[in-house]
């Protein structure tokens, strides 16, 4: 029987190395994406079944779910999504709509179907080190990204508690060389790891019983220091961190 794997922004930077992974695998990856042509080199290179959605629009999410809800879908990624590094009130209300739209709103729309149609499996939010504190400069991102990060714990713990076979995980990693940096307009990006490695924690954290996995030491002592630092202390490094790429 085939088993089905769904990846959202999976024509490039880390959803694409995830669906690599997972079709290496042996999963069937019904690649989702707004690129037509690469997700027709996903299809005819490596078998992946391509899928064009904007998942900035409410109702193709839900028209992704109706498609593909009889499969028996095992993994679900909610790796879509992106962000901009600049002042708040610069960032055109068309764009942080759209943000919040694909960050949130399809993440949300995505767990929320999925999660009631999958006999058992594991459905991947794909979160940020952003989701641990505020980030002036990065602030409609950072606060996306805290969303999913405290939906998702509270779906997984509802999930556990009726004792389904679904579980939701959270993958936090830190700076990755992708295309988001282009988008982000950063021009000054900080030391990364690949799309490849921080998919390597991806299909760890699927095949794990951790709820939340965090790529790295550094993005560990992070979350760890941002827990305990004083909020106008976390507020004043962000702000220096964010200013330095641009």
């Amino acid at each position: 029987m085939k088993k089905y794997a769904l990846v959202t922004g999976a024509t490039s930077g880390i959803g694409k190395e995830i669906a690599l992974k997972l079709t290496q695998k042996g999963f069937s990856v019904i690649a989702v994406g707004r690129n037509q042509a690469e997700l027709t080199i996903l299809s005819e290179k490596y078998g992946m079944i391509p899928n064009v959605c904007n998942l900035s629009n409410r109702d193709e999410c839900v028209s992704l779910w109706e498609k593909y809800k009889e499969y028996d879908i095992c993994t679900l990624v909610n790796c879509a999504g992106f962000g901009y590094v600049s002042d708040f009130d610069k960032i055109s209300i068309d764009d942080d709509v759209k943000m919040a739209n694909v960050n949130v709103l399809a993440t949300q729309i995505l767990t929320k179907l999925f999660s009631s149609s999958m006999k058992n499996g594991v459905i991947l939010n794909v979160c940020s080190a952003a989701a641990f504190s505020p980030e002036p400069l990065m602030a409609s991102y950072a606060a996306s990204k805290s969303y999913v990060y405290s939906y998702s714990l509270a779906v997984d713990y509802e999930l556990k508690r009726r004792n389904s076979n679904v579980r939701v995980r959270i993958l936090c990693p830190g700076a990755v060389s992708t295309p988001f940096e282009k988008t982000a307009k950063v021009k000054n990006p900080l030391p990364s790891i690949s799309a490849e490695r921080c998919a390597e924690y991806a299909i760890k954290a699927i095949e794990g019983k951790r709820t939340v996995t965090v790529t790295g030491f550094k993005m560990k002592a992070s979350r760890f220091l941002s827990r305990i630092a004083p909020e106008k202390l976390v507020l004043a490094v962000q702000y220096k961190i964010q200013g330095s790429k641009r």
